[in-house]
């Protein structure tokens, strides 16, 4: 029971202060002066929960907190302190399960005059809680701290019954000294096992325990399990143990053998030891021829190295620790050399007992007695195994290395730090600088490296010569003997003795010519990405003015049906904006945002076209050397754009070769590609593709033209004769078509380029081509959406002369508030998709969920936008390219709002 006025510092869980006021009142009455903290959520809680506290009160039902949450809590906090749970009502089932989950006790509120001695009861179970696990824990220290103790003593101890005489522990050395198992001694006694050679001495050393209660340092004669006896040094002590009736005993023993017994073999081994270390054998002289001199002395140096026991190797030969691998040169050398006997040194190899083989430096000489007569001889042997085991390592780490050298896959090199010349190099520096090992022996580091990047390499070289670097990496090109040059990675290293200057360098030189090459494609397809997104985007806007300057141009033909001079001034305009949107069709081709009309063809035919009107347009001193397999692959591509790729590629072969003869050269062919060859253009997979060549004689190309040669209106030809556009849309072309096209030019020595296209599973089809219907309206009512004010003007003007009622806006706000105010009033919805604010689509995605059954046409100036799966889902029937003719937007509007059928 705590006295009166105990402090107590509890936390109560309780959401209602009144109650847990009413709690501290009853601990007040109750003699405890509480320190109290409340929490009524788990942070608060959690927050007050610490080793400070020393009883937890908490409520059974609380909004933020119940009972049994902070019960859990409690218990994964692993404070050892009483949990009451208090509760205006719980039922008998849920406080048996409280229990259970680990609660202390549980309490109602109606009766809380049960607080205070359920809490002193609480706090005395906790105490003799703690009480009792300190003592435990104490216990198992002590025991693991004896134990610790009595298993690490250098002496032999054991614990007996001083009354009885019975053991009742032994340690580990006391095992080792007598060669009794723990299992052997334990309940035995002394005479029992036969320890002691007078047993009168252990009772007479008993007594005086009994007596004085220990005994110090007596020796005794002590027997081994085998019968062997042992001198030993003795002390005794007797221990009382808590909680045992009778008084334990404990003893030491110490093996003084060893220093009791000293003979003539102890004086004799001294005596060596004094002269020598290592390994220690004596022998006697004689005799010479087999099975050789005896051994009478081995050191504990000769136990270890070998194995043996000296009691396996006294008396017998040095000889029996010799085998196959020892040299029988040397043994016979030894041999005449201890005839005479005279001193000899010697190396060799001996076995172990383990068979393992072992080298001795070994030094033999002969031991005389007081009258001078060669009565032994003693070998003093150096166990020199790791010193012939580093000597092998570094002569294989030097064939290693040597090896490693030469074979390296990458380039090695020395050079000389004051001259620069090469002292040596590996096969592969020879591969990648172009010259033989002996071509490079002749000159210096740099008669290799590429004038342009000498300067440089000669700066960073003279740092390091001064101390200021230990080494520097560089990229930069070597030129082999053939002119070739070749990018490398280059590491030199120097090297040299500490306060001294460098003696020579280490070259590491990587092969990264492929790399570089696919870096410089990188740059290439960055830039041309690049700049496919500015033309784009300039597309988009001159699609837009294009389509004005189209469509008025068209109302203008019917205004002045009559004014035959205007009229033809229209048509004019009218065939120039036709050349502008073919060319902002290339420029969509180039920038991949006009999507092709894919399908499944043979690309034979097409080239058979194509190369018609070359050949019709070329001039007769142009031969023309056509080779088209038959077993080309089928593919999937745009015909129209094939064609157009092909007549480019002519074009420019013919500009290449204009003014002289010349032969223009076109193939196809099956092509599979490799991983090599993939690896050298990314837009190439390994695979089955149809390659087209177009080659010519013509100049050629030189290495900045090809750099630049796929930029759209760059250009070499003079002003008039192009508008740079021919190669850029190649290139886009080809990727639309999900291929790729490389050159090869030298100037001079003519052009060639490969087309690549993906071959295609199916099986080719012929396109089927259909006029565009003109149609006109019946006075459905068409609500018209463009963010360009002249556009919605233009298309408002050519809709109602097809004879359509118009509504137009140019924000996309206002005609969804249009269709919103009146789902009905539309028959057809015609917007364009980029707007500010809210785009076309996004448009039609909200008018959708109005009315879903309005047609919908989205327009768009990017050209080849096509009628997506996603698009579709949105409720768009038609996608209109912008330009456009009135006969094209008025065949879409027509079709739009023609029903479709049932699916």
């Amino acid at each position: 029971m705590y006295p009166m006025s105990r402090p107590l510092k509890l936390l109560i869980a309780e959401d209602n202060p009144d109650d847990a006021a009413l709690m501290v009142a009853e601990l007040r009455r109750a003699g405890f002066e509480p320190d109290w903290r409340r929490a009524e959520s788990e942070a608060d809680f959690l927050e007050h929960l610490n080793g400070g506290i020393e009883l937890v009160l908490a409520d059974y039902q609380m909004p933020l907190l119940s009972g049994l949450r902070a019960l859990e809590l409690w218990k994964q906090s692993g404070l050892d302190v009483p949990f009451i749970l208090v509760s205006g009502a719980i039922g008998e089932d849920t406080a048996v399960a409280v229990m259970k989950m680990g609660a202390t006790d549980y309490l109602l509120k109606d009766r809380l005059a049960r607080l205070g001695p359920a809490i002193t009861h609480a706090l005395a179970e906790a105490l003799e809680r703690r009480d009792r696990k300190y003592a435990r824990r104490a216990l198992i220290v002590s025991d693991a701290r004896f134990a610790s103790i009595f298993h690490a003593n250098p002496s032999a101890v054991c614990i007996a019954n001083l009354m009885t005489g019975r053991i009742l522990d032994g340690n580990d050395r006391f095992r080792e000294l007598f060669g009794w198992s723990h299992a052997e001694v334990q309940g035995k006694t002394s005479a029992e096992l036969g320890l002691w050679v007078e047993p009168a001495q252990l009772e007479i050393l008993i007594m005086q325990v009994r007596a004085t209660g220990s005994v110090r340092d007596a020796e005794a004669q002590m027997r081994r399990r085998d019968g062997e006896v042992r001198d030993v040094l003795v002390s005794m002590a007797r221990v009382e143990v808590p909680g045992e009736s009778e008084p334990t005993m404990i003893s030491t023993f110490n093996d003084i053998t060893v220093r009791n017994r000293s003979d003539t073999r102890l004086r004799l081994l001294e005596s060596c030891i004094a002269r020598l270390n290592d390994m220690v054998i004596v022998t006697e002289v004689e005799p010479q021829d087999e099975p050789g001199p005896r051994i009478v002395f081995v050191n504990d140096a000769f136990v270890r190295v070998t194995g043996y026991t000296r009691e396996e190797a006294i008396g017998r030969s040095p000889r029996f620790l010799q085998g196959p691998k020892t040299s029988p040169v040397e043994r016979a050398r030894l041999r005449e050399a201890l005839r005479r006997p005279s001193a000899v040194r010697s190396e060799l190899i001996n076995y172990a007992k383990n068979g393992v083989e072992y080298w001795v430096e070994m030094d033999i000489a002969p031991v005389s007695d007081v009258t001078g007569r060669v009565t032994h001889l003693v070998a003093v042997e150096r166990d020199i195994t790791e010193r012939k085991l580093a000597e092998a390592a570094l002569r294989a780490s030097e064939q290693q290395f040597k090896s490693l050298f030469e074979q390296a896959a990458v380039g090695f090199a020395q050079t000389d730090a004051a001259t620069g010349r090469f002292l040596q190099v590996n096969r592969r520096f020879c591969e990648i600088a172009g010259r033989s090992r002996t071509e490079l022996e002749q000159l210096t580091f740099t008669a290799i490296i590429h004038g342009q990047d000498l300067g440089h390499a000669l700066e960073m070289t003279r740092r390091v010569q001064s101390g200021a670097l230990r080494e520097f990496t560089q990229e930069k090109r070597y030129v082999r003997k053939d002119g070739v040059e070749v990018w490398v990675s280059v590491t030199k290293s120097a090297m040299w003795a500490p306060g001294a200057k460098p003696d020579f360098f280490i070259t590491i030189a990587q092969d990264i010519t492929a790399r570089k090459q696919l870096e410089q494609q990188f740059l290439q397809a960055q830039k041309m990405e690049a700049i496919g997104t500015l033309a784009g985007g300039i597309a988009h806007d001159f699609n837009n003015i294009l389509t004005a300057i189209i469509v008025y141009a068209e109302l203008g033909q019917t205004v002045l049906s009559g004014n035959a001079e205007v009229r033809e001034y229209l048509g004019a305009i009218l065939q120039a904006s036709n050349r502008a949107s073919d060319l902002v069709r290339q420029i969509l081709t180039f920038s991949r945002q006009e999507r092709p009309k894919r399908s499944a063809i043979s690309l034979k035919p097409v080239m058979v076209e194509s190369l018609k009107l070359l050949r019709a347009s070329f001039p007769a001193s142009i031969e023309f050397d056509i080779a088209l397999a038959t077993d080309a692959p089928t593919v999937l591509a745009d015909a129209t754009q094939v064609h157009q790729v092909l007549m480019n590629l002519g074009t420019n072969a013919w500009h290449a070769m204009k003014d002289r003869p010349g032969c223009l050269r076109v193939k196809l062919e099956r092509c599979a590609v490799d991983t090599e060859l993939a690896a050298t253009q990314p837009r190439l997979r390994p695979g089955l593709y149809a390659r087209v060549t177009v080659g010519d004689t013509g100049c050629g190309i030189d290495d900045a033209t090809l750099r630049r040669m796929f930029e759209p209106f760059f250009t070499t030809k003079p002003t008039g004769e192009g508008t740079g556009l021919g190669l850029s849309v190649v290139h886009g072309v080809m990727e639309n078509h999900d291929g790729a096209v490389t050159v090869v030019s030298q100037p001079g020595q003519g052009t060639e380029f490969h087309l690549y296209f993906p071959a295609y599973a199916g099986e080719a089809s012929t396109p089927e081509h259909a006029d565009e219907p003109a149609s006109r309206g019946q006075g459905e009512n068409i609500l018209v959406v463009d963010d360009e004010e002249v556009l919605v003007r233009m298309m408002t003007q050519a809709l109602v002369m097809l004879g359509y009622q118009v509504e137009a806006t140019s924000d996309s706000a206002v005609a969804l508030e249009w269709v919103c105010a009146d789902p009905q009033r539309f028959a057809l919805l015609l917007t364009d998709q980029t707007m500010p604010g809210l785009t076309g689509l996004a448009l039609v995605r909200k008018v959708r969920q109005i009315r879903p059954d309005l047609p919908v046409i989205l327009m768009t100036g990017y050209g080849g936008c096509a009628l997506t799966g996603e698009i579709q889902a949105a409720g768009v029937r038609l996608v209109l390219d912008k330009p456009m003719t009135i006969g094209a937007l008025g065949a879409a509007v027509r079709t739009a709002l023609t029903p479709q059928p049932l699916p």
